[in-house]
């Protein structure tokens, strides 16, 4: 499987064949958890799915985006805790809706922000390359970095309808 990163690739949907489902991953500011969608026709989710963070991730977040206690061993490890975590919910999901990852054109992950300054700058933990290691699936990422920054909060459906639809 590969990486897109958002602005790369203006139309993979037509490398890949019969997939027809896209699924979203975001966890934004929260810092509780990973929400996961997943969407047959690009407007309507048929199915979701919450993943809670466990509480020593949350406490690791914390240390990072709180206390300001930056370390690239920390960075590294946050990186991939979360990349796996949001792994983990794209395999629950697909099970609960009954989807196999051979029918899952891409997955939009918007990932965790850890910084955020207004409309600017805003960076994100979760590593696309690991994410479709571990599922199987293309990951289209990197969103704050290629879009006009319009809110906090990135729709991964609207920047994947308007991304593969083009």
């Amino acid at each position: 499987m590969s990486l897109v990163h958002a602005g790369q690739e203006k139309n993979i949907s037509s490398a890949m064949g019969k997939a027809n489902f896209y699924v979203g991953l975001i966890s934004g500011t929260s810092c509780d958890g990973v929400d996961a969608v997943i969407t047959s026709d690009l407007k309507n989710p048929t199915h979701s799915f919450f993943l809670p963070y466990p509480d020593s991730l949350k406490i690791k977040l914390n240390q990072l985006i709180n206390e300001k206690q930056f370390s690239l061993p920390l960075f590294a490890d946050l990186d991939k805790e979360i990349s796996l975590i949001f792994s983990q919910a794209t395999r629950t999901l697909l099970d609960q809706a009954g989807v196999s990852p051979n029918d899952v054109l891409a997955i939009g992950s918007h990932g965790q922000t850890i910084y955020h300054e207004g409309r600017s700058y805003s960076l994100q933990l979760g590593n696309g390359a690991l994410i479709s290691e571990n599922t199987g699936i293309k990951v289209v990422t990197d969103f704050s970095q290629c879009i006009p920054y319009k809110s906090p909060k990135v729709s991964v459906t609207l920047f994947i309808i308007n991304f593969l639809d083009e």
